[in-house]
């Protein structure tokens, strides 16, 4: 994955498609995030590593820690919602059916509809045991149109999704108020750190069933066939994991000279401590001149979260270089005056992903000057990426 995401873009931009395309955006994904990456993390390419070789040890150690996170959010698919498998319905929720024409992504969507016997609609699902601790829960919402928005009560909590460890009982609870819906797919985010409310004594490293319950301005209010749609069930989190590393085993040649070959399997990767693990345990045949790490290292306590919003920002302006004109490869709109109109001032958009990265950098006592640049430099910077689209 990686920490800008197009989806993020359009939702803190007012640029649309016909302003800039996805493709472009997507292209550009890349040089925000390394814009952004190397800001926070310091790398190191072909450390020795520290650890017994063996043949049973799998556990080896980076002379710097914690290890970064240098590729972004990583994603697990809770459900995909191309399928009914499993969702049942509650209270005037109906059993979910599919709907393949107007899903989010995949193959196909669930319709949470409604019928007239009580003003909550709850849907549910038992899910395999999983941690939810310190991440993300996603998932889409899809209103059809105003007539079915009107029929949504517009409270602080009508909107509830509950995740409990024993089918019910003792959950986690979020709230949305539906004044936050409109018509067409969003986003609904639960920040698994901050519950809504609990109730009993749920595990949330256990999570094994999800709900997701709206409710109507009155009991007689019906959704029907594609009203109200549910997609892609998301959990997203920062930690560190194998993408980040790359670990090899080295031998010599028959020169004597260091053969690194390919990248191994890695098990684990502990970043406070530094510990990468390996799927195998070397051997001091296959691991004869020692094992070595390409990773970088950062901050104690590094707020990820501020570091998407700096690589959204960053991604922003890059695309808003590219419709004011500032790119030699631009063609999409004659006027200058209109493409300025539509992109906003870029500087602002750099400044803004300049201050989420100062605020991640934030230590006690101060700032980290290790990582911050100033303005003029974050400008060369991306001047010399405006090639890359």
């Amino acid at each position: 994955m990686a920490f800008a995401t197009l989806e993020q873009l359009r939702q803190i931009t007012n640029f649309k498609i016909s302003d800039i395309s996805d493709a472009k955006v997507l292209n550009l994904i890349a040089s925000a995030d390394s814009v952004v990456v190397n800001h926070f993390a310091t790398k190191h390419s072909l450390e020795k590593l520290d650890g017994n070789i063996d043949s049973s040890n799998t556990y080896f150690y980076t002379k710097h820690s914690p290890i970064a996170n240098i590729t972004g959010a990583n994603v697990s698919i809770i459900d995909a919602c191309n399928a009914t498998t499993g969702w049942t319905g509650s209270l005037a929720g109906e059993d979910p059916t599919a709907e393949t024409g107007k899903q989010y992504s995949g193959s196909g969507a669930l319709r949470l509809t409604k019928d007239n016997i009580n003003i909550n609609a709850s849907f549910a699902k038992t899910i395999t045991e999983t941690d939810f601790r310190n991440k993300r829960l996603k998932l889409k919402i899809y209103v059809d149109d105003a007539t079915a928005l009107a029929k949504l009560r517009k409270e602080t909590r009508d909107i509830e999704i509950r995740l409990s460890d024993d089918s019910g009982t003792s959950y986690y609870s979020f709230f949305f108020g539906n004044t936050i819906l409109k018509t067409g797919w969003h986003e609904l985010v639960c920040n698994t750190t901050k519950p809504s409310l609990i109730i009993g004594t749920p595990r949330i490293e256990a999570i094994t069933y999800i709900t997701i319950q709206y409710t109507t301005n009155n009991a007689t209010d019906t959704l029907t066939t594609d009203d109200i749609l549910m997609d892609e069930w998301d959990l997203e989190s920062n930690t560190v994991d194998e993408n980040d590393v790359s670990v090899f085993l080295a031998t010599y040649d028959s020169q004597n000279r260091l053969n690194l070959g390919n990248p191994v399997a890695v098990s684990a990767v502990s970043a406070r401590e530094g510990r990468i693990t390996l799927s195998s345990a070397p051997t001091t045949t296959t691991a004869v001149a020692g094992i070595f790490a390409n990773y970088s290292h950062t901050l104690q306590n590094l707020n990820y979260n501020l570091l998407q919003n700096a690589a959204n920002y960053m991604l922003a302006h890059l695309c808003s270089m590219i419709i004011r004109g500032d790119s030699p490869n631009f063609n999409q709109l004659a006027d200058p005056s209109i493409r300025n109109d539509i992109a906003g001032n870029s500087d602002n958009w750099l400044r803004l992903s300049l201050s989420f990265i100062t605020e991640a950098l934030t230590i006690k006592g101060g700032i980290d000057l290790r990582a911050v640049q100033t303005n003029h430099n974050l400008i060369e910077k991306n001047n010399e990426l405006q090639g890359w689209y």
